[in-house]
C-alpha cells in the first residue's frame, strides 16, 4: 500500500510562483511515481478544476493514474462522466520537482485561488490540496470541529468508517 499524504504545511511562494512541496509530501510523490527511472525527477500533478474552486488538488503520478482509471471505468452514459474527465484529464498541470523540491505554479493558477506569498498544503490521504491560507481558514477552518460537535460529545469519529463499510 502506498504512503498517504499527511499533515498541513504553510509554504512560501516567491514572485515567480515557485513553491516548495513539503518534504513529507515529496516522499509520497517520489514513492508514487512508479514509472520514474533512476535519476529522473518525480512528477506531481496539479488538478485545478472548474472556475470558482478555491483550491488546487495535488496527486502523485500513480495516484492520478488510479483516479483516471476509475473515471475511465464510468459508463459513457453516466451523468457525471464528462465533468470527471474535465476535472481529472483536461484541467490538470504536470510538473517535475526541481532539485530543491519546488514546482512552479503558473500565474493563472495562482490568480485562480488568490495565491500571493504563502500557500497552505493540506493532506487528504491519496491527494493534497493547495489553498491561500486565509481562504482555507474561512471556508474550511472549523468544518471538522463543527461536524463533530453536531454529532455530540460521545461520538467516536471512527464509527464513520464502520458506517461506510456497511454502506458498500
Amino acid at each position: 500500500m502506498a504512503r498517504s499524504f499527511v499533515g498541513s504545511f504553510d509554504q512560501v511562494v516567491d514572485g515567480k510562483g515557485r513553491v516548495s512541496i513539503p518534504a513529507a509530501f515529496r516522499r509520497v510523490i517520489e514513492q508514487g511515481d512508479s514509472e520514474r527511472k533512476d535519476g529522473e525527477k518525480p512528477t506531481v500533478y496539479i488538478a485545478y478544476g472548474e472556475p470558482g474552486r478555491a483550491y488546487l488538488e495535488g496527486y502523485s503520478a500513480d495516484g492520478l493514474a488510479e483516479l483516471q482509471a476509475q473515471v475511465n471505468d464510468l459508463p459513457y452514459d453516466f451523468d457525471g462522466r464528462e465533468a470527471m474527465e474535465d476535472l481529472y484529464f483536461t484541467n490538470v498541470m504536470e510538473a517535475q520537482l526541481d532539485d530543491t523540491g519546488r514546482i512552479v505554479l503558473t500565474q493563472v493558477l495562482r490568480d485562480k485561488i488568490g495565491l500571493h506569498d504563502k500557500a497552505m498544503f493540506v493532506a487528504k490521504g491519496s491527494r493534497f490540496e493547495i489553498w491561500e491560507p486565509e481562504t482555507y481558514t474561512v471556508q474550511r477552518g472549523n468544518r471538522t470541529r463543527d461536524y463533530l460537535q453536531a454529532k455530540g460529545p460521545n461520538f467516536n469519529p471512527r464509527a464513520l468508517l464502520a458506517a461506510a463499510v456497511r454502506a458498500k
